[in-house]
């Protein structure tokens, strides 16, 4: 499954979730999270993003749906494409 969505991500040439839709405003909003960014051990302390995407539908403009992600059981199961 992972290996049929990395397929996904590169046909899209985009990393965006499977159920958002085409041709509808869709905004984003980015935030940092920092827990203990002072710690001198990585055991301590957490940095990471958080992304939001947000898809606002209108009466006269639902979005397209996007085509399904079908699973290709001709790919390799042993190894994660980057």
């Amino acid at each position: 499954m992972g290996n049929s969505i990395c397929d996904r991500f590169q046909t899209d040439d985009v990393v965006c979730p499977a159920k958002l839709r085409s041709n509808i405003l869709t905004t984003g909003a980015v935030d940092t999270i920092d827990r203990n960014p002072s710690s001198t051990t990585a055991k301590e302390s957490l940095h990471g993003t958080a992304f939001s995407l947000f898809q606002q539908a209108e009466i006269d403009n639902l979005g397209t749906d996007r085509e399904g992600i079908f699973i290709n059981e001709n790919l390799k199961r042993d190894k994660i494409k980057p």
